[in-house]
């Protein structure tokens, strides 16, 4: 359970990262880690009030929601905005965290759960800084100048590519199929993301 806990708590500090980045401030660094650590605490804690031992890692992930309200309170971001930005973070993270349990169950016995972490953990720390970088060079551009309707759309459709890809391993058994589906979404979506920018871009121009 302890080690559960550790990978949702990982994938949550990652979307946090990336949102703090993307995000426009409202106050200094400090003040916002503290009121989003508290509301972490507040949300992670209400869920293992209310979890048990067969309630699937997906249900963790949905608590994300609400995360949409302490987000808007500490940023300035609109509630369309706030919502493009989390999508784009959970796309990153439902993918890696899709081909870390794909990886772990090709290559470790269920059990050893600990080398899910320790895959995921790999993963994140390899992707996270090209996923800033993107974002700075190419969501960023999306952020600042999307049309609500098209772009959310798009958002949508990608999200829920990372979700399919994140819920592989429960309905594909092949491990390699189940990786290899999650790796070409992940290209998908990088693909839509540049789409995007170029678009929007030359609409600019």
């Amino acid at each position: 359970m302890l080690i559960q806990i550790l990978i949702t708590v990982e994938i949550l500090i990652i979307n946090l990262l990336i949102t703090h980045l993307l995000s426009t401030k409202k106050f200094r660094n400090i003040i916002s880690f503290l009121i989003l650590g508290f509301a972490s605490v507040i949300i992670v804690f209400g869920f293992l009030i209310i979890r048990n031992d067969d309630t699937p890692q997906w249900v963790g992930m949905l608590t994300g929601i609400i995360y949409i309200f302490p987000l808007l309170y500490v940023y300035k971001e609109s509630a369309s905005k706030m919502v493009l930005i989390m999508l784009f973070c959970w796309t990153h993270t439902l993918i890696i965290s899709a081909i870390a349990s794909s990886v772990f169950l090709m290559l470790f016995d269920n059990n050893n759960i600990i080398y899910q972490l320790i895959i995921q953990t790999v993963l994140l720390v390899a992707s996270t800084a090209i996923v800033i970088k993107f974002a700075k060079n190419t969501f960023r551009v999306i952020l600042e100048g999307y049309k609500k309707s098209n772009i959310l759309l798009f958002m949508a459709l990608v999200f829920a590519l990372a979700v399919f890809a994140f819920l592989n391993r429960y309905f594909i058994s092949n491990q390699i199929v189940a990786l290899s589906l999650s790796l070409i979404q992940a290209i998908m979506s990088i693909a839509v993301f540049i789409l995007l920018s170029d678009n929007i871009k030359k609409s600019h121009s």
